[in-house]
């Protein structure tokens, strides 16, 4: 279910901003 939510959030964001939005979604996972 987390990779599937993982994968639309990255699938909405434009190819260059895909490496920020992991980076945010791990902050958001770690609960920062």
């Amino acid at each position: 279910a987390a990779s599937n939510e993982k994968e639309s959030i990255l699938n909405s964001l434009p190819a260059d901003q895909k490496e920020r939005g992991l980076a945010v979604y791990a902050s958001l996972m770690d609960g920062k």
